[in-house]
């Protein structure tokens, strides 16, 4: 009884002390298993955070690169904006030169013509006026000529006619004859000395308008020097146009003069010879 109360008894303790250990070992492992579960909703937590700041850091990201873009895209606006604005202006100025240079150049193309033009009417008035003092010389040279020829030949036919009259000559005789081809002889020497006179006054007209060319070329002028050789050359086709006319005029009116000369002659002739007398002759 007693080894089996002492069985009994050493049961039951080793039963207690398993119950013991069941206990602590439950306790154990629900300490363990809250624990885990504690451990599972920190983790469960510290991924929840994780997710939601990569999120987070994502759209800041997008966000950013979006803020970027846009602000890029304005950058480049506003560099176009301004570009448009540098061209634009430039073109205006470009414009603005240019007509202001074209204007320029046509104030400058209109004073250039009104010089050249005012210097041509000047070198036009210069010819003109000179070509008009030599021909008035001329007209004077010639007609002083002509006073003093026509006084020798009067003074000579006066004493001629003086002789012949001395004589009592008429038509026909040798006196008389001689007289006559006095008269010719004189008319033929002056229109040679009058041709010789304006064949001098011809060669020195030329010489001085060459002179007075040489002399206007060697002057600084608008003019181009095709242009300005052009302008003498046909200032020179209109003074020696000039000059040919008043050649033919003035062997016009010689011709003129020697015909009413010699129809006045005749004419004396044919009365002298009706009355047939010295004394009308004289």
């Amino acid at each position: 009884a007693e080894v089996a109360a002492m069985l009994r008894k050493r049961r039951e303790e080793q039963a207690a002390r398993r119950a013991a250990q069941e206990a602590a070992a439950k306790a154990a492992i629900a300490a363990a298993a809250a624990k885990e579960e504690q451990r599972k909703r920190e983790l469960q937590a510290a991924i929840e955070a994780e997710r939601r700041r990569y999120e987070a850091e994502q759209k800041k990201a997008a966000e950013d690169a979006a803020a970027l873009v846009e602000a890029r895209r304005q950058a480049e606006e506003e560099e176009r904006r301004k570009r448009e604005e540098e061209e634009k202006e430039a073109r205006a100025r470009e414009a603005e030169l240019a007509k202001g240079l074209q204007k320029r150049r046509a104030e400058q193309a209109a004073r250039r013509a009104a010089q050249e033009a005012a210097a041509k009417a000047a070198i036009a008035r210069g010819l003109q006026a000179e070509a008009q003092i030599k021909k008035e010389r001329e007209e004077v040279f010639l007609a002083e000529q002509r006073r003093i020829e026509a006084q020798n030949i009067a003074k000579e036919v006066a004493q001629m006619v003086e002789t012949v009259s001395s004589k009592n000559s008429v038509p026909g005789s040798e006196e008389f004859q001689e007289v006559m081809h006095a008269l010719k002889r004189f008319e033929d020497q002056q229109r040679k000395q009058e041709e010789r006179l304006a064949r001098e006054l011809m060669a020195k007209e030329a010489e001085e308008a060459a002179q007075m060319a040489v002399v206007i070329q060697s002057k600084d002028t608008v003019c181009s020097s095709q242009e300005f050789e052009k302008v003498l050359q046909v200032l020179q086709r209109i003074d020696e146009a000039q000059r040919e006319k008043e050649q033919r005029e003035e062997e016009q009116r010689e011709e003129e003069q020697r015909q009413q000369q010699q129809r006045q002659q005749e004419r004396l002739l044919a009365t002298e010879h009706q009355q047939g007398t010295s004394s009308s002759w004289k």
